[in-house]
């Protein structure tokens, strides 16, 4: 009997840790199966020759990994450590890992593909989320997160704003560019006593005509930053340029800016997509293979094949022509198209997955190697030469930054050949000086390696004119060459 025990217990303990192993090893072996998602973790945890596992996932405290095509965060759920994530500009649509994160004050997911957002409902230590540029159609399930103070949730699908009212802390609410035409829900949360909201952005949206008169009496009641469009569109739109691939389009003239939202002209740009566009007092048809699209002007209600759709606002006419809100246009037709507010321009990409050419040369993506998919090619199409890359930069000033496959990071010059060598990451090669992230933040290289500004900001971008802007202990700065 007391044989059978203490096998027995041999047996328990034997499993103990197998079974441990079986969980680290779903995702091909990886605890974290995204595989940039666990190479931006390695490089801050300063892992070279092993995967991450949860002890090292426990030591993160902060995580910005944005922009790096990031489509899942399997794994993020060990890090239970974490107060600062930021993992903007992506491609991530299943953010429930996430759920785990009883310590995070602040969340960026800005720039993702999420439309279900019930995961971040159970976040308590939540201060700070920011849901803008997705596919949320809904708040109610965040509507119980107590220590939320800021909420950006801009160019959303978001018709109500009812949850927002039981935000207990929050006092910052931005909302651009969503469906919401009623505001009277808020009327609790904007007249309390104590932790009312101070901040409140609903541009871009179909308000309703009444909104109008609350919002000047919310204003006329209490000190509040209220930010709404008019009831009436101005009378003279403004002219915005129009780019397609990289070229200013003759039709540019027929774009507007009317109450803060972009309009385009809706059969230029739908015949340069290969539609066939038809008119038939006021409705219109727009159809190619695969895809048909109808609208009318003056109306909300579309159907994109077949399947009902609401816009965010309705189709105009503005000297003669048919105008329709950029944000449709990108959703129905299937192209990536961008309003870009820096430069006020509507920027349109027929193929998302090639990049513009630089100095004769064009970045393109393909399946040769899924390691390594990028790859310079000629205007003929031919090889600029045979090195392939885990990812890379287009060209600029005869160089462009890559990462080799080695996982190490380079510049290359047009002829194939490496100008510069870097272990940890580089970005945004401009006026000579490229972005390297240090041990303890962003700062610049120059083009032989020698550092010039020291790697001490939290955020870094390319130099313009002689000057960047950067981040500083969360302060926003200018840098200067």
């Amino acid at each position: 009997m007391r044989k059978s025990l203490i096998i027995g217990v041999l047996v328990l303990l034997l499993a103990l840790p197998l079974q441990a192993f079986a969980e680290e090893a779903k995702g091909d072996g990886k605890l974290v199966p995204d595989p940039r998602l666990e190479d931006e973790i390695r490089q801050v945890l300063q892992i070279r020759s092993r995967a991450v596992t949860k002890e090292d996932l426990l030591k993160l405290r902060r995580l910005a990994v944005p922009g790096e095509r990031i489509r899942s965060v399997e794994g993020l759920q060990y890090a239970s450590e974490l107060e600062d994530l930021d993992l903007s500009h992506n491609r991530i649509s299943d953010v429930t890992p996430l759920m785990a994160l009883n310590k995070l004050q602040k969340l960026d997911l800005n720039d993702n593909r999420i439309s279900d957002v019930s995961a971040l409902g159970k976040l308590p230590a939540l201060l700070y989320l920011n849901i803008s540029s997705n596919r949320v159609s809904s708040l109610k399930s965040l509507a119980g997160l107590g220590s939320l103070a800021v909420l950006q949730a801009n160019y959303n699908r978001i018709a109500s704003v009812a949850p927002v009212a039981s935000m207990k802390k929050l006092d910052s609410f931005f909302a651009y560019g969503n469906r919401i035409q009623d505001l009277k829900p808020l009327d609790p949360k904007m007249n309390a006593a104590q932790n009312r909201l101070l901040r409140l952005d609903v541009r871009g949206n179909p308000l309703l005509p009444s909104m109008n008169a609350w919002s000047e009496a919310i204003k006329k009641a209490r000190p509040v930053d209220l930010f709404y469009d008019p009831a009436e569109p101005p009378a003279v739109p403004y002219d915005i340029p129009i780019l397609i691939d990289g070229e200013l389009q003759p039709f540019s003239g027929q774009a507007a800016m009317i109450q803060s939202r972009a309009f385009v002209p809706m059969r230029a740009l739908f015949e340069r997509l290969g539609y066939e566009v038809k008119w038939n007092d006021g409705k219109i048809h727009a159809s190619k293979p695969g895809s048909e699209i109808d609208l009318e002007t003056g109306s909300v209600k579309a159907a994109v094949n077949g399947a009902a759709a609401t816009l965010a606002a309705a189709p105009i006419i503005v000297k003669g022509n048919a105008l329709v809100p950029l944000r449709f246009v990108s959703e129905s037709a299937g192209a990536q198209i961008v309003w870009e507010p820096t430069a006020h321009a509507v920027i349109l990409t027929t193929d998302p997955q090639e990049s513009k050419f630089r100095e004769g040369y064009e970045l393109i993506r393909d399946d040769g190697d899924k390691a390594a998919p990028y790859r310079f090619v000629t205007a003929a199409g031919e090889p600029a030469f045979s090195a392939r890359f885990i990812t890379a930069e287009p060209f600029k000033d005869g160089l462009a930054v890559v990462r080799k496959q080695d996982g190490n990071w380079a510049l290359v010059n047009v002829k194939g050949e490496y100008v510069l060598h870097s272990p940890t990451k580089l970005t945004g090669l401009s006026e000579g000086l490229v972005a390297f992230r240090g041990p303890a933040g962003w700062g610049y290289l120059n083009t032989a390696g020698e550092v010039v500004i020291e790697p001490d900001y939290d955020e870094v971008n390319p130099f313009h004119d002689g000057a960047a802007n950067a981040v500083f202990q969360g302060q926003p700065v200018v840098l200067r060459k």
